[in-house]
C-alpha cells in the first residue's frame, strides 16, 4: 500500500462512518446501504445499486455494450471505485429498462477496461486478496470496517484517522 492508496482507503472508511451515522440519525431511503434490509445498520450486501438514465450513452468494450449506472448506493468497495472517478456499468446486450434500480458488480476503469468492482477497489486501495475479502465482506458493519482497516493501515505503516 502506497501513500495514495492509503489516502483512498482513509477517505472511503471515513465515508462509511459518515454515511452510517447519517442513516442512523435519519433512517432514510430503502435503497441506501445503511437501511437496505436492516434499518440502522451498515449494509455491504451489494457493490452498487443504481439506475440507467435514458440519455446514457453506451460504452463498447470488446464488442459488448455497457451502460454507465448512476449509483445511488454502494458499499465500501463501490465507493472506492466511484470516488476514484470510475464508472459503475451494466452489460447491456439486450437493452435495460431505464430508471429501474439495478444491482451492479462491474466498473469501467479510467483506462477503459471492465473489472469487477471488488477487484478494482482492492487495487485502488492497495489491499491484498485476503484483506479485500475481509474488508468488503457483506457481514462487516461500520465499526468492523474501521477496526479492520485500521489494522491493515498500521501493518503498512500508516495511521487511520476517522472522526
Amino acid at each position: 500500500m502506497d501513500r495514495k492508496q492509503f489516502e483512498i482507503l482513509q477517505e472511503a472508511v471515513q465515508w462509511v462512518v459518515d454515511e452510517a451515522a447519517y442513516q442512523h440519525r435519519t433512517n432514510q431511503g430503502d435503497w441506501h446501504p445503511a437501511t437496505y434490509e436492516r434499518p440502522h445498520e451498515w449494509n455491504q450486501n451489494t457493490w452498487g445499486i443504481g439506475s440507467v438514465r435514458p440519455e446514457t450513452d453506451q460504452v463498447m468494450v470488446r464488442g459488448v455494450p455497457y451502460l454507465p449506472v448512476c449509483a445511488s448506493a454502494c458499499c465500501l468497495a463501490g465507493h472506492i471505485v466511484v470516488a476514484a472517478g470510475e464508472k459503475m456499468v451494466l452489460a447491456d446486450p439486450l437493452g435495460l429498462m431505464h430508471g429501474v434500480k439495478q444491482h451492479v458488480t462491474a466498473c469501467l476503469t479510467c483506462d477503459g477496461h471492465i473489472e469487477l468492482i471488488s477487484d478494482r477497489a482492492r487495487d485502488l486501495a492497495g489491499l491484498d486478496d485476503g484483506e479485500a475479502m475481509v474488508l468488503f465482506d457483506s457481514g462487516m458493519d461500520a465499526d468492523a470496517i474501521v477496526a479492520y482497516a485500521d489494522g491493515v493501515c498500521r501493518l503498512n505503516g500508516y495511521e487511520l484517522e476517522v472522526v
